[in-house]
């Protein structure tokens, strides 16, 4: 993981440990190297009408790779998954840093290398490729949808 926490943050909440036995809360985290941050929201599903919940139950993990990223659940009939990218300035389609929305998270490999195997995500910005493997979106092939978030417009 590519985040790192300080004891001098954390906190402690009576609440907190009674419902998340075992955590650790920080107010405050680094983010070590300059790679994306994924962000992922979390929304409960009424089971009654399949529309979002209670707005005030949602959850938010974060990491800071894609591998992280696919280790999180997002498929779920209980909850519906906002997936977003804090890009650096390296990384962004549009040379500086940028919040994008995904879409869509594609199993895929490189153009040159089809046993290689990577991911390609679809966002409201344009596709950007795991910065791991160091590839251009462009040279990479999708083979089959992992995940797509159903309420985004840019499928």
């Amino acid at each position: 993981m590519l985040l790192r926490a300080e004891e001098q943050f954390e906190f402690e909440d009576a609440m907190f440990s009674k419902a998340f036995p075992g955590t650790r809360q920080y107010h405050v985290f680094q983010q070590v190297f300059n790679v994306p941050l994924w962000i992922v929201d979390f929304f409960p599903i009424d089971q009654s009408n399949g529309l979002i919940g209670n707005p005030q139950r949602w959850s938010r993990q974060l990491t800071s790779s894609v591998q992280g990223l696919m280790s999180i659940q997002l498929a779920s009939s209980s909850r519906r998954a906002q997936v977003r990218a804090l890009l650096p300035a390296h990384t962004s389609p549009r040379g500086d840093i940028q919040l994008v929305r995904c879409s869509a998270i594609w199993n895929a490999h490189p153009l040159d290398d089809p046993e290689e195997s990577t991911w390609l995500i679809e966002t409201d910005h344009g596709p950007i490729a795991d910065h791991e493997l160091g590839l251009d979106p462009k040279d990479i092939i999708r083979t089959s949808l992992h995940w797509n978030d159903i309420g985004s417009k840019t499928l």
